[in-house]
């Protein structure tokens, strides 16, 4: 009975352990990609990397969780030197395997850290990518795209920000072009000019998806970071996390806006002749005509080269647009709120769509500024 009872204690006291221990680890979560000498070998953009409590998460914690979730037939070797651990293997591809330096190195949010990686910290968020190399990374490349010559040029260029040193080691940092790259863009492959230049037959205004391969040709080892398997180009100024990125991006691939510049300048205000423009647009761009009844406008250009021109006459054909009391229709003004709405409405009349209201009209604190001809409209779009 003693024996049965300690032996129930001691349980109860490793389980409690192992309890405790547990309770003791915490996490973070981050994306890892883990690039072979010629594949992606791990990729997962919400890994949970599990460390000491208390202690601080590094990218050899990532490393070790790699590690652990890595398929079977994958072995991941980590071993020690006098400048602390370091990942010297996965799977065949080994350090030293082409040359007397080539082995693994890795990045933290697109920089190398200074530090190994038994030391370089790590936090919820962060883009970690350990990735087989030449010797110190010498002659690697770290393609950027910019794709600001798209819309004008049909010119997508690949450049990479390189990294020399002075005789005092002072870093010198140039851009520069990713020659003789293959870039996969939205399925159809292209090589890259000396100019680090495609000019591909497809594309988006932006929101592309791009795939990026070099190796040297005696070693074959890369020479170029590859992208993430599920790479999309953005407009610069917008972020792919950004509140609105979604609805930017659905708009760009149904063929309602292209930005400005390759830029889509989210914080600018809408012109008069941008929207009538977008809503044209979602109605698939039917064929115009002026004639003597068609609604024009003296402030509108109708000439061949004019970008809204189409789509004032359309919108004005069926009374989407009126102009103001001097018939003058302001296609460079921005466009206000109030105006908005009663553009929308008239667009959802000119549809044909039926509509009730649901709710009691909000009285806003600044309802006496809404002019008369809005009241309705805004009513509706509450």
């Amino acid at each position: 009975m003693k024996k049965l009872l300690s032996l129930v204690l001691a349980a109860a006291l490793v389980l409690s352990l192992g309890v405790a221990a547990l309770a003791d680890d915490a996490s973070v979560s981050v994306s890892i990609r883990v690039e072979g000498k010629a594949e992606n070998v791990f990729y997962e953009p919400e890994f949970t990397v599990t460390y000491e409590e208390g202690a601080t998460p590094t990218a050899l914690d990532a490393v070790r969780a790699f590690a652990a979730a890595a398929p079977e037939d994958i072995e991941v070797k980590i071993e020690d030197s006098e400048y602390g651990a370091y990942l010297s293997a996965v799977g065949e591809d080994t350090e030293k395997a082409a040359a007397e330096m080539d082995g693994w190195l890795f990045r933290v949010n697109d920089e190398a850290p200074i530090v190994g990686m038994s030391v370089a910290e790590i936090k919820d968020g962060d883009v970690l990518v350990f990735y087989y190399s030449d010797e110190y990374g010498i002659g690697m490349q770290y393609p950027e795209v910019d794709e600001s010559r798209l819309a004008s040029q049909g010119i997508v260029r690949f450049t990479s920000r390189d990294t020399t040193f002075d005789e005092d080691w002072n870093p010198i940092i140039t851009v520069n072009p990713v020659a003789d790259m293959i870039v996969t863009w939205n399925g159809d492959e292209y090589t890259t000019d000396e100019n680090g230049e495609i000019r591909p037959e497809t594309y988006l205004a932006s929101f592309n998806t791009v795939q990026v391969v070099r190796y040297d040709e005696e070693t074959g080892i890369p020479t170029v970071l590859r992208f993430a398997p599920d790479y999309v180009t953005c407009f610069p100024d917008v972020a792919l996390d950004d509140w609105y990125t979604d609805d930017v991006r659905w708009c760009v691939e149904n063929g309602l806006i292209n930005g400005t510049d390759g830029k889509f300048n989210p914080a600018a205000k809408m012109t008069r002749a941008a929207l009538v423009t977008i809503l044209y647009r979602i109605e698939g761009e039917p064929e115009t005509e002026l004639t003597e009844d068609t609604l024009t406008f003296p402030d509108v250009d109708y000439s061949e080269g004019s970008w809204y021109a189409d789509a004032v006459t359309w919108a004005a054909s069926n009374g989407v647009v009126s102009g103001n009391e001097e018939g003058i229709f302001n296609p460079n003004a921005d466009i206000s709120r109030q105006e908005l709405a009663k553009v929308f409405e008239n667009f959802i009349e000119y549809k044909g769509y039926s509509y009730f209201v649901t709710d009691e009209y909000i009285l806003f604190t600044d309802e006496d500024d809404i002019a008369d001809y809005a009241k309705n409209a805004m009513e509706l779009l509450i």
